[in-house]
């Protein structure tokens, strides 16, 4: 728990495996509550530090280790055994086999939970996770499973608009190669640092692009690699970090003379 708090304080993780104690057990009622005091019992409160995604299983009965390939019902298992929690509570601290269990467990950070899929945690019940017989299958675990949906944070619209291409200088005098230059405007009142953009042409040829452009200012890159910038004409995007593309800048052969900048409208 500590460690989790160290390491991992606002960043997404997920915990899962096989706990070797059930949802309601002292191990995982520490997990959740973040209280290293936190009794062992059944309880049914989410987080405030960990949410248990498959408490609600164990709470309906379902279990994931003990269970064998009579379970197996047509083309799926049954996965609920009415009596498993129960068992695990009245038998505490004793050396009792309480039998089948849900022994695998899934838990979020309580702040997750928006990008968790409501009731889509579960125990896999197709038969072939039994396939096999007691001695030979690959496991006496059933796996869980849970869907999440994570939104990657967008680039605010006011940031893609506010950059733009201004010119190129596709025909260098000379060499092409890591002379070739494109100038970039930020006309915002701020700093704007493009992480993760790139330039990109009609041949798929990309070339990463990670400055910082002034407020109110312009910035010319030098494209430090092979020729990318074609001197019989070309269609040139920008895209951003979350793979928007900027509408396509196009010039002609006879725009891409030898040392002339192409300005763009």
């Amino acid at each position: 728990m500590d460690k989790l708090k160290a390491d991992f304080d606002e960043t997404p993780f997920i915990l899962l495996g096989d706990e070797n104690d059930n949802p309601d057990d002292e191990s995982l009622n520490i997990l959740e509550t973040g209280n290293p005091n936190a009794p062992a019992g059944p309880e049914e409160i989410q987080g405030p530090f960990l949410i248990n995604l498959t408490e609600p299983l164990c709470a309906a009965g379902h279990v994931s280790h003990g269970l064998k390939t009579d379970a197996v019902q047509g083309d799926f298992l049954n996965t609920i055994d009415a009596g498993s929690r129960d068992r695990n509570n009245v038998y505490r601290g004793t050396n009792t086999n309480t039998g089948d269990i849900l022994f695998d467990q899934i838990l979020i950070p309580a702040w997750m939970i928006d990008s968790y899929v409501p009731d889509s945690c579960r125990v896999f019940d197709n038969a072939v996770a039994a396939k096999g017989n007691e001695r030979n299958r690959a496991s006496d675990h059933f796996p869980v499973y849970a869907d999440f949906i994570f939104v990657p944070e967008s680039e605010p619209v006011e940031v893609v608009e506010m950059i733009r291409i201004v010119s190129l200088l596709p025909n260098p005098e000379g060499r092409d190669d890591n002379h070739e230059q494109i100038t970039l405007s930020n006309t915002s009142a701020n700093d704007i640092t493009l992480t993760d953009w790139k330039l990109m042409d009609k041949a798929d040829n990309s070339y990463d692009i990670n400055v910082t452009i002034p407020a109110n200012s312009t910035l010319t890159v030098i494209l430090n690699r092979s020729a990318m910038l074609n001197n019989l004409g070309d269609e040139i995007w920008l895209v951003d970090s979350q793979g928007n593309v900027k509408p396509s800048i196009t010039y002609t052969a006879a725009q891409a003379k030898p040392g002339e900048i192409v300005i763009v409208n």
